[in-house]
């Protein structure tokens, strides 16, 4: 499955069009990559290329999947629900801003003071890809 790059302001409303802004949707799992790593011979081998994707499910169709892969992520603040709050994403959308991408599980915006009262996501570059494939309970990327 072929990956769609977002570069533009068109591309970011094009995304968020085709998702319906996130409407009934859940943020089923995140997979993160530092990029860093220690080889065979324990040399080790930083690289400054921070990876991350999120799979995203909703009670639509046309997709009802989507995986985004957030490259050369700045930060990302994960925080789980609070204890009997509703997890279904109302409404949300990826913006871009000073080239900056920011994504986050309720409306926020980068400026906002409280967002980290949810997960959000920055990264200079966003690449996504439907996965209807993927709907259901199996782990995606954590199969255990």
């Amino acid at each position: 499955m072929e990956w769609n790059v977002v570069n533009t302001a068109e591309d970011v409303e094009r995304l968020n069009y085709l998702f319906g802004s996130f409407h009934d949707s859940v943020l089923k799992e995140i997979c993160f990559s530092s990029g860093n790593y220690v080889d065979k011979n324990l040399s080790m081998f930083l690289h400054e290329s921070p990876v991350a994707r999120f799979l995203l499910q909703r009670e639509w169709s046309d997709p009802a999947v989507i995986e985004i892969e957030f490259r050369d992520v700045l930060r990302i603040n994960i925080k789980p629900m609070d204890e009997g709050y509703d997890p279904v994403i109302l409404y949300t959308r990826l913006h871009l801003e000073d080239d900056t991408f920011f994504w986050s599980a309720k409306d926020y915006l980068l400026g906002d003071d409280d967002k980290d009262n949810c997960t959000w996501i920055t990264a200079k570059q966003v690449y996504w890809r439907e996965r209807d494939d993927l709907l259901g309970s199996d782990g995606v990327y954590m199969r255990e």
